[in-house]
């Protein structure tokens, strides 16, 4: 048999598992310095994507304030779109403000960060700081 030598994945240990409430997850989008980092972490706790991978190709014509949705764009899945929840909103604001041209990507150095991902796996934090 082809499979013999193919080990079943393991049984995850569920009394690991931690729900994170949404104090939580507000505390620690709060301490973030970064506004580009706070817009990653409450895109991906609100609206259920793996942030910052599923965000990288983001442009300003994936974010309707008309309609209040966002398209995810994923050449794997296909695109998904998404409401854009109350706790978003202000993040997406603050992306689209700063990038007005539709194809601009909303997250600043994506071509870096997409070249350093697939480079070492991991996706450093923006360069400079700046506030809401």
């Amino acid at each position: 048999n082809p499979f013999d030598d193919i080990n079943t994945p393991m049984n995850r240990d569920k009394s690991k598992d931690y729900y994170v409430t949404i104090d939580e997850a507000n505390a620690y989008i709060e301490s973030v310095d970064h506004p580009q980092w706070k817009a990653i972490i409450a895109i991906a706790r609100y609206c259920g994507v793996r942030g910052p991978s599923d965000l990288l190709y983001m442009q300003r014509k994936h974010v309707d304030f008309d309609k209040q949705q966002v398209t995810f764009p994923s050449v794997k899945n296909g695109n998904r779109v998404c409401p854009m929840f109350p706790q978003v909103a202000e993040h997406f604001r603050y992306l689209c403000d700063r990038e007005n041209t539709p194809s601009g990507y909303l997250f600043k150095d994506a071509e870096r960060a997409v070249m350093e991902r697939r480079a070492t796996g991991r996706l450093s934090e923006p360069q400079g700081s700046s506030s809401y």
